[in-house]
């Protein structure tokens, strides 16, 4: 009878491989991995955080500096992004060597891995794991980099297109190849022991939730946790793949271990904060109620086409608000500014105007204010305007509840909860099993230890 290989994927993050103390008692978790009759299959990130040589922020910076004025093409970010993982899994695999194990570094083509063909965010679309398979039966220890993989176009084109796989793009090469190997679980390493109620950076000694499912760890993750992209959570789900989340140290007490297994747990999975959001609101008083529809949808419509990520989207009858990362709202405020919008692209039957010009802009010189000068020089038509008021420096904090149920008996304690800080509510808004709060990024810290006290201190509930 043929022998099973029984695998372990392994992931380790940039923080874990920073240094070279690190590097060793990471190489240590897998030769304990291996010692216990498992077979590892590493995957890496590229080494240390912004700042540090090799790590992806530092790449992008060292090609944004040369000429702000000129953005790079996606296809050579994706050459350049991807050498930082080259470099990690080759500095890992001579460390694994040096402690006398065979190892084989492997970029995300060598090992299987191809993709879609998007420039900055492909997805993975299969993975031939024989390299690794094989690599695996000559005794080496497989190191994989993350975040990368190969498409090849219907041509064939020579040696294919290297993609990276965007943001917790390791995560997402780490559960794929758990899920393509039938592996025992994926062990993702970091530098926190597993998933906290509450960011370490609001109360460092947050509790660790020790085993949550796999629903659970993806809302966190939706809600601003960054603990895994919800994508790698997904493929996990989707093909059963157990997720122990730990500390990259030999003395391991706490983990988060992630399954379908549904238990009883605190009416609260854990506080999440997600700071440098931009709130706008779009004022539509002066429109009759078909055109304030219209309007609305007109709007999502274009954030949708232009990818950009929202949150609290809360439609009143007279205005549309919603909150965006900082860094997206110049790409907006540049499309959006001096955008038009005729009547007969709403198909109003009604209309008081022609033609609805929207305002990002003050000043004179901006694409609002010459389109304005234009239709009234050229045109007879009635202009209106849509202004587009925003605040900026806002956080969103959010609590993610086990159930909707725990939702509807908690959440008049959160109003509650509100009122007594006498804190500043830009709006509070609730999905299906979670409440989000947005305020301004000064009073975070407040809010979330509140909520903390509200649901986790006074009520005395071990978590499990």
């Amino acid at each position: 009878m043929e022998h099973k290989i029984k695998y372990k994927v392994l992931k380790f993050g940039g923080s874990s491989l920073s240094n070279e103390k690190l590097r060793q008692t990471a190489a240590m978790l897998v030769i304990k991995c291996k010692e216990e009759g498992f077979e590892p299959v590493v995957v890496v990130s590229a080494i240390g955080r912004k700042g540090d040589p090799y790590a992806t922020d530092s790449l992008l910076n060292t090609i944004l500096s040369l000429d702000p004025a000129v953005p790079p093409e996606p296809r050579e970010l994706d050459l350049l992004l991807a050498c930082g993982e080259i470099y990690s899994s080759v500095i890992f695999a001579h460390t694994l060597k040096i402690l006398g194990h065979k190892s084989k570094a492997f970029r995300g083509g060598q090992a299987g891995i191809r993709t879609d063909g998007f420039y900055q965010n492909a997805r993975i679309i299969g993975i031939n794991p024989m390299s690794i398979v094989e690599s695996v039966h000559d005794g080496f220890i497989p190191v994989i980099c993350g975040f990368q993989g190969l498409y090849v176009p219907g041509t064939g084109a020579p040696g294919g297109e290297l993609t990276t796989l965007g943001r917790g793009g390791s995560d997402t090469t780490a559960t794929a190849f758990a899920a393509a190997l039938k592996a025992e679980c994926v062990e993702i390493y970091t530098d926190i022991d597993g998933i906290k109620c509450i960011h370490p950076s609001i109360l460092p000694e947050s509790p660790t939730i020790n085993s949550l499912t796999y629903n659970h760890l993806a809302e966190l993750a939706h809600y601003g946790a960054k603990v895994m992209h919800p994508r790698a959570v997904e493929i996990a789900s989707d093909y059963q793949i157990p997720i122990v989340i730990k500390k990259t140290s030999l003395n391991q007490e706490n983990y988060s271990y992630i399954s379908n297994r549904e238990q009883t747990h605190h009416p609260v999975i854990g506080i999440t904060n997600t700071d440098r959001l931009t709130q706008i609101t779009i004022l539509l008083d002066s429109f009759p109620l078909n055109q304030k529809n219209e309007i609305k949808s007109y709007i999502l419509g274009v954030l949708r086409h232009l990818s950009i990520t929202i949150h609290l989207v809360q439609d009143k009858e007279n205005s549309l608000s919603f909150a965006l990362p900082y860094n997206h709202y110049p790409k907006l405020e540049e499309i959006l500014d001096g955008f038009t919008i005729s009547t007969q692209q709403l198909q109003s039957e009604h209309a008081k105007t022609s033609t609805i010009l929207i305002k990002t802009k003050k000043n004179d010189l901006s694409r609002y204010a010459i389109e304005k000068k234009i239709l009234k020089k050229h045109t007879h038509l009635e202009i209106a305007t849509l202004p587009l008021n925003t605040i900026n420096g806002c956080s969103m904090v959010s609590v993610i509840f086990e159930s909707e149920k725990a939702k509807n008996l908690c959440f008049g304690k959160i109003l509650e909860n509100i009122q007594n800080l006498k804190i500043e509510v830009l709006q509070v808004s609730e999905s299906k099993s979670a409440v989000q709060i947005l305020l301004k990024e000064s009073d975070t810290q407040e809010m979330a230890m509140s909520l903390f006290s509200l649901f986790f201190e006074k009520e005395k509930i071990s978590l499990i």
